[in-house]
Parts: structure tokens; sequence; C-alpha cells
């Protein structure tokens, strides 16, 4: 009779865990992997804004609700989900001239809509302008790099990967060569990806260019030009993407996407740009 019965539970107990293994979603195999202890990321990334003083008051939000609004996209937030850890840190920067970096979100881990939303909405609501006068009328590429190294010893969790994000919309005329902030970087293992914005030829060659040559470097470095501000979120989204993933392959321009992939999005910003834009006014 005591056999009987144990041969019943082990019955049970199997037919449990078979259970319990065909209600697992497809989707989630994966996360049998991942690391429990949650102390590491796939990817540590510095969002690096200029706001120094060739953005206007408009830009400067446009490109706060761009940042926003493509962290929180769903194609991001794919690219977050499907890295081995499924969690990326970032922490967002301002900065201008030689000595003008602010951070404006500490380090942060994003793995779900939650936590990016969070990320997202700080970013969106910041308002403060910065000085545009002495070193915050001036733009130094080299003190954002420097900064945004510096943002890795701060950094409470392992990371696969560390990355600098830097957008601007001009070169380096401030706090000394570009290029061996860049190296000091690279030395690091850092990598570094650029986002131009415009056109700007002032210096004899156009910013993609500039940035190009001068400020990305690393593993699988590349740039994501906007042709205008107003490309800028687009154009964020997917280096987003790239530099989560980690991949490889010449660059691309926000203005190679065709209106159909790029209206409904670019559409949303405007609105909430009007509508933030109509609540201060109303304040």
């Amino acid at each position: 009779m005591a056999t009987k019965r144990s041969e019943y539970r082990l019955i049970v107990l199997c037919m449990t865990l078979l259970q319990a293994l065909l209600l697992v979603p497809p989707g989630n195999t994966r996360a049998a992997d991942r690391p429990a202890d949650h102390t590491t990321v796939d990817v540590a990334i510095v969002l690096a804004a200029d706001v120094s003083a060739s953005m206007t008051e408009e830009e400067l939000e446009f490109q706060r609700i761009g940042y926003a609004e493509a962290l929180r996209s769903i194609d991001v937030l794919t690219a977050i989900r499907t890295g081995y850890a499924g969690r990326i840190a970032v922490t967002y920067v301002e900065w201008s001239g030689n000595g003008s970096a602010r951070v404006v979100v500490n380090w942060t881990v994003i793995d779900n809509s939650t936590s990016v939303a969070e990320v997202a909405e700080t970013i969106r609501s910041f308002t403060s302008i910065p000085s545009r006068r002495g070193g915050g009328a001036r733009t130094s590429i080299s003190h954002a790099l420097r900064f945004g190294v510096a943002q890795f010893s701060k950094l409470p969790w392992a990371a696969t990967r560390h990355v600098i994000d830097i957008s601007g919309d001009g070169i380096n005329n401030d706090g000394g060569p570009v290029e061996a902030a860049r190296d000091l970087a690279l030395d690091a293992g850092i990598a570094i990806n650029g986002l131009p914005i415009g056109n700007d030829s002032n210096s004899g060659e156009p910013i993609s260019a500039y940035y190009a040559r001068a400020v990305i470097g690393g593993e699988n470095a590349f740039i994501e030009p906007a042709a205008s501000i107003r490309d800028f979120q687009i154009a964020l989204q997917r280096k987003l993407q790239r530099e989560i993933a980690n991949l490889d392959g010449m660059s691309t321009k926000a203005a190679s996407i065709t209106p159909a992939q790029g209206a409904s999005s670019q559409h949303a910003t405007m609105e909430r740009l009007a509508r933030h834009g109509a609540a201060r006014d109303d304040g």
C-alpha cells in the first residue's frame, strides 16, 4: 500500500512540474538564463545632451521631450528586454561650455515600462534654462566627454558595456581638444556614439562628418544624424535601439525614414510640446 502511495505522489509531482513548464510563455524562456541577483546590466549609457547657447529655449524643450519619448518607445523597451540581463542603466546629463555640465537623472535601471516612464517623465518635466553667459555660451564636447567618463565611477551595477551617447549641434570650441577627451574614454573601455543635429558646417565640414572624425570611437561606434531638431526623436530612438543591441553597421540618417514610419511618432511629440507650452502659459 505504501508503495502505491509513493508511486501516486511521484506521478502527481511529475504532472505538476509538467504543467508548470507548459505555462511558461515562449517569450520568457530567456529569463531562466538571466542573473537573479540584479547586479548586472547589459549596457550602461550616459545620455549627454547639448544645452549650449546655440540651442533656443524651444529647441531645448523639444530635445528633452525627444529623449523622453524615444526612451519610452515600444521598440526601445523591446531592445532592452531582448538583452541577456534584460536591463540597462542610464543617466541623463546636460552640458554646454567647459565646466558646465549637470546630472538631471542619476543612474537608474530600466527593465520595464514603469521604470522607463519614471526616467522619461523626469527628463520631460525638467524645464531649467541653462546660463547663456560665460562657459554656458560655448560648446565643450571635450568637457562633456570627460564628465561622462567620470559618471561611470558612480555606477552601482556591473555592466557588460559602457557607452556615452552624446548629441549636439556644434563643434568643440571650448575646454581643450575633443580628441584627447575621446581617447580618455576609449582608454577606459568606453564607447562613444554621436547624434549630430543639423547641417552646421562653420568648421569647414558638416557637423555629421566632424562627429564621425573627432568625437565617436570604440566598439561598434556610429553616428545617427538628425537633419534638424524636429528629426531628433526619431533619430534618437533608432540610435538607442542600435546601441542597446550593440549592432555593427553603417550609420543611417533620420531623414531616410519614410513619412509613414516617422509621422505618427513626430506628430505625437509636436502635440505634447504644444500642450506643455500651453499649460505653462496658463500657469
